[in-house]
Formats: C-alpha cells, sequence, structure tokens
C-alpha cells in the first residue's frame, strides 16, 4: 500500500478520488440552413432578371378611351369680291377745251371676306387715236370725293399710253372698306387743231388681289 508521500500528497493531506474530465466536441455549421439560404437567393434573383428581361421585351397596353366628334363639321371657302361704283360723274358731262381739266370719282367696296390689293389696268380710248394721244390721264387714290381736286397724285400718261400699261396699286381694301379713286383727265394748251369736235371714252378694269 502507497503511504500519503508516495501518491504525492503533503503530510496530513487525504487522498480524493478524481473524476474523469469531460470534453465537447464542437459543433459543426449547419451547412444545410446556409446552402438552403444561398439556394433560395439565388432564385430570388434568378426571378428578378427573368421578370427585368420580360418587362425590358415585352409590350405594354396602355388604357385608352375613344369619343365621337359629334355633329357635321361645315367648311365654307372665303370669297374675294369687289363692286366698283364707277359712274366718274363730272367726266361724262364737261365738254373739253385746250388748258382744261376735268375730275371724276369711283369708289370701290370690298364685299368679300379677305383683304385685297386694288390695281387698275386697260385704260384706254376708242376710235379717235388724234386725241387719244393729246389728252392727259391721271388716276390715283384720295381720302374721299372732295379730295379729288388738282394737285392729288398718281398714275399720268397719256389716254394712248394708258391703254398698254398698268395703272398702279392703289393699296390694301379690307372687307367691308371702300375706296375712293380719282380721275382727271386734261387737254393741253397744246392740243393740235385737228383734235376739236372728236370724242374717245374710257374703259378701266380694277382688280382685287387677296393678301394675307
Amino acid at each position: 500500500m502507497n503511504s500519503p508521500e508516495d501518491a504525492g500528497l503533503a503530510p496530513g493531506e487525504a487522498a480524493t478520488s478524481a473524476e474523469p474530465a469531460t470534453f465537447t466536441k464542437p459543433a459543426k455549421p449547419a451547412k444545410r440552413s446556409v446552402t438552403r439560404s444561398l439556394i433560395t437567393t439565388a432564385l430570388a434573383l434568378f426571378a428578378a432578371v427573368c421578370l427585368a428581361t420580360v418587362a425590358a421585351g415585352g409590350s405594354y397596353a396602355y388604357l385608352n378611351s375613344t369619343a365621337q366628334l359629334s355633329g357635321p363639321v361645315t367648311l365654307t371657302a372665303g370669297t374675294a369680291s369687289l363692286t366698283v361704283d364707277a359712274t366718274l360723274a363730272g367726266l361724262s358731262t364737261t365738254t373739253l377745251y385746250p388748258g382744261t381739266t376735268s375730275y371724276g370719282t369711283a369708289t370701290i367696296t370690298n364685299t368679300g371676306v379677305v383683304p385685297l390689293i386694288v390695281t387698275a389696268a386697260g385704260a384706254g380710248g376708242s376710235s379717235a387715236p388724234t386725241l387719244d394721244s393729246g389728252v392727259t390721264l391721271t388716276i390715283g387714290v384720295v381720302s374721299a370725293t372732295g379730295g379729288c381736286v388738282a394737285g392729288f397724285t398718281g398714275w399720268t400718261g397719256t389716254l394712248a399710253q394708258a391703254g398698254a400699261v398698268p395703272l398702279g396699286t392703289f393699296g390694301i381694301v379690307g372687307p367691308t372698306k371702300t375706296q375712293v379713286l380719282c380721275v382727271a383727265v386734261t387737254l393741253p394748251t397744246n392740243a393740235p387743231s385737228t383734235s376739236q369736235g372728236l370724242s374717245t371714252s374710257l374703259s378701266f378694269a380694277i382688280n382685287g388681289t387677296q393678301t394675307n
């Protein structure tokens, strides 16, 4: 039998029985749950990619609605129209002699729906070439019939010349508006004696052209 000293105990120390030591083995990581989480995440990403691909490559159906415009719509073309009060009062009742001038007016009215540029052309005499070459014609615009007197301005030339050239542009006349043309004829003091007793006539073409 061994003594306490043999057991490595100090004198007076009683020997006790020691229980064997217990060691716990560390638990292994839950590989299955991690793997399942990775698979779930991968599936979610795959689904997101598929949805994004479908959205990018597909077509959309937008909401829409249609309403019918009720009732027929009538379109009416406008008109360009003018009238001329071309009595030229005063000219036909005046007997010309060398050095005299006779005046007459014509009122132009725009009866259409668009503004018109007014021009005159085609004036001229007839059947009396000698008188046509000697009589001077002046045609222009005045503010009123009372303004058709000596001193107004416009196109000037002989009756013979007036039959071959435009007589000028006389401004723009708006719808329902009027314009007064003044016409003056003069037999100059140096008119040939062969012109006495002759008669001639005047004719004018008043034109209206639409302007914007």
